[in-house]
């Protein structure tokens, strides 16, 4: 901090302090002359009268050198100004963001352990008036909400990594095969779509390499999977990694229920669920860390209908 205040200073004290030396210099030149004038005259009005006129060029001169140097500390005080106000706006607005992020988190984590408790209170206040089959159904809600409190905490985590990469100055990626790990990708996933009894396939696959961090973007494209398998009632899934001169895409693909338009603009908002009522455990973060590791990559996050009926998913990474 200290070192930007002092190059930010510099240039306009090192322009003040030349003026001045400058005017100083130039003032007592002008007198110098003006003595030696009027010795090599002998005191000849003319000779004089040039002296006095070289002394208002250099008072002219000297007031143009103050005249700069203070509009030029003017400007570099003006731009001070602008980054400060720019800086307290930043600031602002983490500072939103983390007092929303922080009430959005108290209030989703609320309800698993209202519902662990709930579960634990009546398994220790009535152990002798339940059942073996209300025992295990109440060991279940518990065992359930304890996993989603484990993946929102998980979820939570990878949010708090992605921005403090943002923050921490020029990112260092390394290249990264995007095709095989797609082929990855599905390859974590075909035993949980084979459960489900969806198919999942790769239609398209370009040969693909670009700098990134490819555990982030593995993450992404799981999330866009699991996203689809868990939620869009589709009976099949298709991948697709399409290179561009300037991008790449990669896409997901279901023919499901679909996302209607008036929440496909809001789809990757933190805690926002389409329907709660079929979230099936998940944390509504999901699509929220994909669109902050497209931007992490410079590219974006979009949902669109697939034709025919269903979504379209697609994750894009600038080359």
């Amino acid at each position: 901090m200290l070192r930007k205040k002092l190059l930010f200073w510099l240039p306009p004290a090192l322009s003040v302090a030349a003026s001045i030396v400058f005017a100083i210099v130039l003032t007592v030149e002008t007198i110098n002359f003006r003595q030696n004038a009027a010795v090599t005259a002998g005191g000849d009005a003319e000779s004089l009268e040039r002296t006095l006129d070289w002394c208002e060029y250099a008072a002219g001169l000297l007031g143009a050198c103050a005249v700069a140097a203070v509009m030029f500390v003017a400007w570099r005080l003006k731009q001070r100004l602008e980054l400060v106000a720019a800086e307290n706006a930043q600031i602002k607005a983490m500072e939103k963001f983390r007092r929303n992020f922080v009430s959005d988190v108290t209030h989703e984590i609320r309800t698993p352990i209202t519902g662990i408790t709930g579960a634990a209170e009546m398994l220790l206040d009535r152990p002798d008036k339940l059942n073996a089959d209300e025992r295990r159904e109440l060991l279940g809600v518990i065992d359930a909400q304890a996993r989603k409190l484990d993946r929102l905490a998980l979820d939570i985590l990878s949010l708090a990594r992605i921005e403090s990469r943002k923050e921490s100055g020029p990112l260092d990626f390394k290249p990264c095969d995007l095709k095989a790990l797609l082929a990855r990708t599905v390859e974590t996933f075909k035993y949980e779509a084979k459960s489900k009894g969806v198919e999942i396939e790769i239609l398209r696959a370009d040969e693909a390499e670009a700098a990134c961090d490819a555990p982030l973007v593995e993450q992404a494209i799981g999330n866009l999977v699991e996203n689809a398998l868990r939620h869009s009632g589709s009976g099949r899934v298709e991948l697709s990694l399409v290179r561009t001169s300037t991008q790449i895409a990669i896409s997901v693909v279901d023919h499901g229920r679909g996302i209607p338009a008036a929440h496909q603009k809001r789809i990757f908002e933190r805690f926002y669920q389409v329907d709660p009522s079929r979230s099936k455990g998940g944390t509504g973060l999901g699509l929220a860390i994909v669109k902050h590791i497209a931007a992490l990559h410079g590219g974006e996050s979009a949902v669109a209908d697939t034709p025919g009926g269903g979504a379209t998913f697609t994750l894009t990474i600038a080359r």
